[in-house]
């Protein structure tokens, strides 16, 4: 996809509070903002949220499972409220 970086929140796709993903490729420079121990690649400070990790992980193990119906449901949606503001 070519992504240089991307990060999301967990809450997004139905996941804990409190928990995300950062995504770098390889190469990217990054300068953190937060100094302390040299978790994650020495890229932030502070313990590891496992629980939240493992609630992330499977949140999005759902929300791939049901891709394809989620947006065959968000294009309904969307052709739904199209069709509706032409009506008015």
């Amino acid at each position: 996809m070519n992504i240089d970086s991307l990060s999301l929140s967990a809450h997004k796709f139905y996941g804990p509070k409190g928990i995300g993903v950062l995504y770098l490729r390889d190469g990217v420079k990054f300068r953190k903002y937060l100094n302390g121990g040299h978790q994650e690649r020495n890229r932030r400070a502070g313990t590891e949220n496992v629980a939240g990790i493992v609630g992330l992980a499977k949140a999005l193990t759902i929300a791939y499972e049901n891709l394809e119906e989620n947006n065959n449901r968000t294009i309904e949606l969307r052709n739904y409220f199209i069709n509706e503001i032409k009506k008015i």
